[in-house]
């Protein structure tokens, strides 16, 4: 009996030591980062249309045992830089997860995590829209109906304007007919028309008396541009 407790105990202990080196062999139960993902739940913000809107961002850790695990804000480096817009301005703002939007553009956001020695990084896009209509995805056309007096000397030999009597070019029942034609030709797709005329001496008549010095696109959005703006 003493004999087979003594085995026993000898068979304990060599179990608990296989056990202890299957443990703690290096690399058999380490679990490591692979990488992260970056993402936000608004991919464009509007600026003007929805005041004090912001997005939400979302960093994600995916390690080797196949499990995944949302990473807080403060567990890794996250910044913001401007990847293109008017002028030298900064389109969003960071803090914490919540993503602000500052000025019309587009934002690249990037996050690094630093864990076992390693950086992982990733990133994403935020597109700020300045605008009140979506003009990137509509059909904007300008119908001019009209104007006063004799055209300025730059619409002078136009073939149209320069005619004596034509003070109204097109009526708005002809401008409800020109919209209606437009909209069969293209399909029914999203479209803004803008109906302008009877400015004195033709259209843009008002770029005559303007210089502007500094063109940007709040100036171009809400004051008078001259034509090497556009």
């Amino acid at each position: 009996m003493k004999s087979i407790r003594n085995l026993s105990g000898l068979l304990l202990v060599l179990l608990s030591f296989s056990a202890a080196r299957a443990e703690f062999r290096p690399g058999l139960a380490c679990i490591e980062l692979d990488r992260v993902t970056l993402t936000v739940d608004k991919k464009v913000l509007q600026l003007v249309r929805k005041e004090n809107t912001t997005g939400k961002l979302t960093l994600t850790g995916f390690y080797s045992d196949g499990s995944q695990r949302t990473l807080r804000p403060s567990e890794a480096a996250i910044k913001a830089k401007t990847k293109a817009a008017s002028g030298n301005v900064e389109v969003v703002t960071i803090k914490g997860d919540e993503v602000a939007p500052q000025e019309g553009g587009i934002a690249t956001i990037e996050a690094a995590v630093v864990e076992g020695g390693k950086t992982f990084t990733a990133g994403t896009d935020v597109v700020v829209s300045p605008f009140y209509r979506d003009y990137h995805q509509t059909l904007v056309l300008k119908l001019f109906l009209g104007y006063e007096g004799d055209p300025v000397e730059r619409l002078a030999k136009d073939p149209v304007l320069s005619k004596k009597g034509h003070e109204t070019l097109c009526s708005f029942e002809e401008a409800l007919e020109v919209i209606r034609k437009t909209d069969n030709l293209t399909r029914g797709i999203p479209k803004i028309l803008y109906l302008v005329g009877w400015l004195q001496g033709g259209p843009n008549y008002l770029l005559f008396f303007a210089e502007p010095r500094v063109v940007t696109e709040n100036t171009m959005r809400r004051g008078v541009v001259p034509d090497l703006a556009k």
